[in-house]
């Protein structure tokens, strides 16, 4: 589900990935800068006052389990 964070003051991207989408890794914080166009040019932070959208975190595929006694 998408949903819309209000700025009130500079917020931090990487923190800002995991705390609305649980981390910043595995392509939450690519899918954060690829819903709002230009946040990525203010550099690391997300000026305010500002609305932000935040993505679905993306689907992680699905690693092989391994049982080494098969």
């Amino acid at each position: 589900m998408t949903q819309r964070i209000e700025t009130t003051e500079p917020l931090r991207l990487d923190i800002l990935a995991h705390d609305t989408m649980g981390t910043e890794q595995n392509g939450c914080f690519e899918a954060l800068l690829e819903a709002n166009p230009g946040l990525a040019d203010q550099g690391a932070f997300a000026l305010a006052p500002q609305t932000i959208v935040v993505p679905q975190a993306p689907a992680l595929p699905a690693s092989p389990s391994i049982n080494p006694w098969d």
